[in-house]
Parts: structure tokens; C-alpha cells; sequence
């Protein structure tokens, strides 16, 4: 009788194990969420400026040429 008791409380010990573990890994995955959040909003300035730098340059590049052809 005293087996299955230890039997028993063994398993709880691993469910409540278990639970701690998969608390600790949701806890992590939403970390890593909130991670992958900011890189994007910073992805996403990063873009706008690209575009901006690359709309300047075209513009630079129209100036340039426009005064090679009036030599």
C-alpha cells in the first residue's frame, strides 16, 4: 500500500512539475512575442527611412544631371 501512495505522489509531483514548466514556457513564448513586435516596428522605420534616402538620392541624382547637360 505504501508503493502506491509513493506512486501517486510521484505523479503529482510531475503534474505540478509540468505545469510549472509550461507557465515558465508561456512566459517565455509571449517574451519572445513582444520581441518580434518591436523588431518589426523597427523593421518598419528602418524601411521608411530606406525609401526616404533612396527619394532624396533620385533627387540628387535629377540635379546632377541636370547641370551636366546645361555645360
Amino acid at each position: 500500500m505504501n508503493k502506491v501512495v509513493k506512486l501517486k505522489k510521484d505523479t503529482n509531483n510531475k503534474d505540478s512539475e509540468i505545469k510549472q514548466l509550461n507557465s515558465k514556457l508561456n512566459r517565455i513564448e509571449k517574451k519572445i512575442d513582444n520581441l518580434y513586435e518591436r523588431l518589426d516596428g523597427h523593421i518598419v522605420k528602418i524601411d521608411k527611412v530606406y525609401v526616404r534616402l533612396e527619394e532624396h538620392f533620385s533627387g540628387i541624382e535629377k540635379l546632377l544631371s541636370f547641370f551636366k547637360f546645361k555645360k
